[in-house]
């Protein structure tokens, strides 16, 4: 059975190759015989000299800044609010605040624990000065119905606005 299944797929193949193909080979001769110009004049590279980096001539490029020399320098506004960079960044912070979800509360010896549920499903409990999402978001309150955090934005001139944003647990 199998071969004579064989036999009629490749009679079937062979059947299709007698059609009419001139249309074909006239598009692949009319191909084959366009031209495309070849521009052989390149363009004249100018010679750039390279500087020759010395640690007299100012910090390493490749090195992070201090933040007390970019305050000394007068690099970062004084009266704007700055994150904590010193501060070791929690496990939510890596997610951002669409990925994070309240699931509820609980209370555990007088303060009140928010559950933010992850993207992966993961559980993780939060309270009021805990720090989650991608923009720096200290929890400001956390209610039975609701978290309320400070994010901190970074504009254009060196400064950081601080937002409110809210995570509300679901009506189910």
């Amino acid at each position: 059975m199998k071969k004579l299944l064989s036999v009629l797929v490749l009679f079937s193949l062979f059947s299709c190759s007698d059609e009419n193909n001139e249309d074909l080979h006239e598009f692949v001769q009319n191909t084959k015989s366009l031209t495309y110009p070849i521009h052989d004049k390149i363009p004249e590279l100018k010679n750039i000299d390279a500087l020759i980096f010395t640690e007299t001539l100012g910090r390493d490029p490749f090195a992070t800044p201090y933040l007390s020399a970019a305050k000394d320098h007068g690099l970062l506004p004084s009266k704007c609010p700055q994150p904590n960079i010193q501060r070791k960044k929690g496990i939510l912070e890596s997610y951002p605040l669409d990925r994070l979800a309240m699931s509820g509360t609980v209370r555990i010896n007088k303060t009140l624990f928010a559950l933010i549920q992850a993207s992966g499903g993961e559980l993780y409990h939060v309270k009021k000065g805990d720090y989650l999402g991608l923009n720096q978001g200290k929890i400001s309150d956390v209610s039975n119905k609701k978290i309320e955090l400070v994010e901190l934005i970074a504009d254009n001139t060196g400064c950081w606005q601080e937002r409110s944003t809210q995570i509300i647990l679901p009506s189910e």
